[in-house]
């Protein structure tokens, strides 16, 4: 809805999976993207996702999406050094599984987003470790929540800018 948010913006998606967000975000008009998960298979599924679509639309923008793996462990290890990024626009959709999860996931969000950022957190309600990780990410003194919007009686997007 709000291409705006994307275009020419440097751009990584946390949890890809299919990267169905981060197609988006291309198609969108963002310079990059980088589509990650933990998972190898899904990180391979991105990949012919954007492979596949750019031979069937011949979008060029398509080309403009990458797949790597990403442990969120790894961005609060001490000496982290990013793979990708700092990218000026952080999408984490349905990423909130496991509670423990949730110092990982801001520890990566932290490493990743540009100051003067944005990230884009999409979550249903219930999920094991949304409320951690909405409670570590309000309470980092570089994050800042504009916004949150409701799309359904469960299905939730917060946006926090860093700062």
């Amino acid at each position: 809805e709000r291409p705006e948010l994307v275009r020419g913006r440097h751009v990584a998606e946390l949890g890809a999976g299919a990267a169905l967000p981060s197609l988006t975000a291309a198609l969108c008009g963002a310079a990059s993207v980088v589509a990650t998960d933990y998972d190898q298979f899904s990180v391979d599924a991105a990949a012919r996702a954007a492979q596949h679509n750019l031979a069937a639309t011949g979008c060029d923008a398509l080309g403009r999406v990458r797949a790597a793996r990403f442990d969120w462990k790894e961005a609060s290890a001490p000496g982290y050094a990013p793979s990708f990024g700092p990218v000026e626009l952080l999408i984490a959709a349905d990423c909130n599984y496991y509670t423990k999860a949730s110092p990982w996931l801001v520890a990566a969000v932290l490493a990743h987003l540009a100051d003067g950022g944005t990230l884009l957190l999409a979550s249903r309600d219930g999920r094991a470790g949304l409320d951690s990780c909405l409670a570590l990410l309000r309470s980092h003194p570089s994050l800042v929540e504009v916004s949150h919007h409701t799309f359904s009686d469960q299905d939730h997007m917060w946006t926090f800018e860093r700062r």
